[in-house]
C-alpha cells in the first residue's frame, strides 16, 4: 500500500500463505508494549532477504537468530539480559534511504536494545530519480509513477505473470547512489546511537554463477520504426529478442530457479541461432553470452560453454555495480567506522554446501540457517 513518507508498506494484518503480516505492518509479532524489564529487543531492518522471500516464518534468518539467542542470558559490559524479544521489520524493496526513514519513524520507538540492518541490492535498482528525489516531491501520483519504474515493481510483477512495459526513454539512475549509501549507513548508526542502542550491518549475498539482469542498460533499440537509444533491462529485451516459447521459461530461470542444468536448449534447435545472432548483435550484454554458454553445453562443447561464461563473468557491470555497495560496508568496517558481519563472503566461502539461494539474490531455509548462525556468533564473540 502506498505511504507518504516510506513510499509503500506492506498492509498491516494481511494473511496470505505462510506469510502474516501484523498490526504495525511487519512480519513479526507485534512488540510488548512497554518493553518488559530484562528484555533485550533487538530490530532487524532490510528488504526482501531479511523479510525472508519464499520461505516459511521458521526458515527465516531473523527467526531463527531469536532462536540462538533466547538459548542463553546476555552478560556483558552494557547488556545484562535474562529474555529476548527479535522483531523482523524487513518490507520487500526496501533501500537504505527508506531503512533509515523506517526507524527514524517507527523502530526508534521500540526502544531496540540492538539494531541489525541489511540493505543494498535494491540501492543499486536503476529508476527515473533516486528515492531522495524522489521524496521532495512526495505526491501519491509521483509515488505509483515512481515506483513503477523501480526494479521491486517489475519483479514482482513478473513473479506475479503481469505484463510491464519494459523501455525507457530517459536515462535511469540508482534508486541510491554509492555517496547517499554511506550517509544513510553513518546517519541511521547514529541515530541508533543516540538511542543508546547497538548497530550491526550485513553484506548481501549474491549467487556467483549467474548474471544479473534487473538494471536498465543502453542500447540501440527500434522504436516504432527509427533506431535510437533507449534503456530497457537485459531480461526484457531478450525477452523481446528470443520471443516465444522461451519467455516463461527465460523468467522462471532468472526469478524462480536458477539451476543452470535445468536451463537447456535441446528440445528447441531453433532457439541457439537466435542466441547466437543476439549475442553479435548485442556482443556488451552478459545475458546473451549465458545464454550461448546453454547454447554450447547442449550441444556438447564444454570449452567454448566455459569461454561465453568467462565472457558473462567480465560483461556482467551489473553485478559490480552492486558488489560496490558492499565494498564499501567493508573499508567503513576497516575504518572501525561500522561493525559488520560479511554476510556475502560467508556464502562465497560456502557456495560449495550448495542450495544457499533460491535465485539470485534471496537465500534458502539453508541460506537463512547460515545467516542466523553467523550473526548469532558474532554477537557472542563480541561483548556489548
Amino acid at each position: 500500500m502506498v505511504d507518504g513518507e516510506l513510499f509503500w508498506k506492506l498492509v498491516p494484518g494481511h494473511a496470505s500463505g505462510q506469510v502474516v503480516i501484523n498490526e504495525d505492518g511487519f512480519r513479526s509479532k507485534e512488540p510488548t508494549r512497554p518493553k518488559p524489564d530484562g528484555t533485550l529487543r533487538v530490530v532487524v531492518l532490510g528488504d526482501s532477504v531479511t523479510f525472508g522471500f519464499n520461505v516459511a516464518e521458521k526458515e527465516t534468518y531473523v527467526y531463527k537468530l531469536a532462536q540462538y539467542l533466547s538459548d542463553r542470558s546476555f552478560q556483558g559490559p552494557t547488556w545484562s539480559y535474562q529474555n529476548t524479544e527479535v522483531i523482523n521489520v524487513g518490507v520487500p524493496g526496501y533501500s537504505s534511504w527508506q531503512g533509515r526513514k523506517l526507524y527514524e519513524i517507527v523502530v526508534r520507538g521500540y526502544e531496540p536494545d540492538l539494531v541489525i540492518v541489511m540493505f543494498g541490492y535494491n540501492d543499486h535498482h536503476s529508476a527515473l530519480e533516486s528515492d531522495g528525489e524522489k521524496y521532495q516531491r512526495r505526491d501519491v501520483e509521483s509515488f505509483v509513477n515512481t515506483f513503477r519504474s523501480t526494479g521491486i515493481y517489475r519483479m514482482l510483477n513478473r513473479f506475479r505473470g503481469e505484463p510491464v512495459d519494459p523501455l525507457l526513454r530517459e536515462e535511469p539512475v540508482p534508486r541510491v547512489g554509492l555517496d547517499e549509501f554511506k550517509e544513510n549507513v553513518l546517519d541511521l548508526q547514529s541515530m541508533v546511537q543516540a538511542d543508546s542502542a547497538d548497530c550491526v550491518f550485513m553484506t548481501v549475498p549474491i549467487r556467483p554463477d549467474i548474471p544479473l539482469v534487473e538494471n536498465f542498460v543502453g542500447v540501440e533499440y527500434e522504436l516504432n520504426g527509427p533506431t535510437r537509444k533507449a534503456w530497457l533491462r537485459q531480461i526484457d529485451l531478450a525477452l523481446r529478442v528470443l520471443g516465444a516459447p522461451w519467455s516463461e521459461r527465460l523468467t522462471q530461470h532468472f526469478f524462480h530457479s536458477v539451476d543452470l542444468d535445468g536451463l537447456t536448449f535441446e528440445s528447441e534447435p531453433d532457439m541457439c541461432p537466435k542466441v547466437l545472432e543476439a549475442s553479435r548483435r548485442f556482443p556488451d550484454l552478459s545475458i546473451f553470452q549465458y545464454l550461448l554458454a546453454s547454447c554450447y553445453r547442449a550441444g556438447g562443447d564444454e570449452d567454448e560453454a566455459r569461454k561465453a561464461l568467462e565472457e558473462c563473468r567480465r560483461l556482467d557491470r551489473e553485478r559490480l555495480e552492486m558488489e560496490a555497495y558492499n565494498a564499501l560496508l567493508r573499508r567503513m568496517a576497516g575504518e572501525s567506522r561500522i561493525d559488520l558481519v560479511d554476510t556475502a563472503a560467508l556464502f562465497e566461502a560456502q557456495e560449495e554446501r550448495g542450495g544457499l539461494f533460491l535465485d539470485v539474490v534471496h537465500p534458502s531455509a539453508k541460506g537463512h540457517a547460515l545467516i542466523a548462525e553467523s550473526m548469532a556468533e558474532h554477537l557472542f564473540r563480541s561483548p556489548r
